[in-house]
């Protein structure tokens, strides 16, 4: 019995791309098991954050607080570098613990400044400490925006 020719190139079709099409499944699987929330982090993610509150406000005055790494430092001095080259007022940039960011908040309102925005990288967003404080004294917090993407290939 003889093949057809719609089966003959069928199977020469899958023959020769078949394992393409095993790799696209498989990449297809990774994509959807590894879906993740994510943070921009770093001078980018500073850029975002700086960008929203001039956006907001061309004459913010703000806070600017982040955690304690290398990554964090650089969204704290991308901030603080957006905001004063725009004519907004940086009070203070902290990067460290939440009791760090608590203490230059309650020090700004001692002094009488009431602030328009706090500036809070991604780590900052999950401290409770901003709680603590009146949300019309302290303005509006900012932290850079999340977007869903895939982790399995990132380094």
């Amino acid at each position: 019995m003889t093949k057809s020719r719609p089966a003959e190139r069928l199977q020469r079709f899958i023959s020769s791309y078949g394992m393409i099409f095993v790799l696209l499944m498989l990449m297809l699987l990774f994509t959807v098991l590894t879906w993740k929330e994510q943070t921009p982090v770093g001078r980018d993610a500073g850029w975002q954050v700086a960008d929203i509150i001039l956006a907001d406000r061309a004459q913010a005055v703000v806070i600017v607080a982040a955690g304690a790494s290398n990554a964090e430092e650089a969204f704290a001095q991308a901030v603080e570098e957006r905001l004063t080259t725009a004519g907004a007022m940086v009070v203070q940039s902290v990067s460290g613990q939440p009791a760090d960011a608590r203490r230059a908040i309650a020090d700004a309102l001692e002094n009488n400044i009431t602030l328009t925005h706090v500036a809070i990288s991604g780590i900052a967003s999950r401290w409770t400490v901003f709680d603590r404080f009146d949300a019309n004294r302290i303005g509006r917090r900012v932290a850079p925006q999340t977007y869903h993407w895939p982790v399995f290939a990132q380094t």
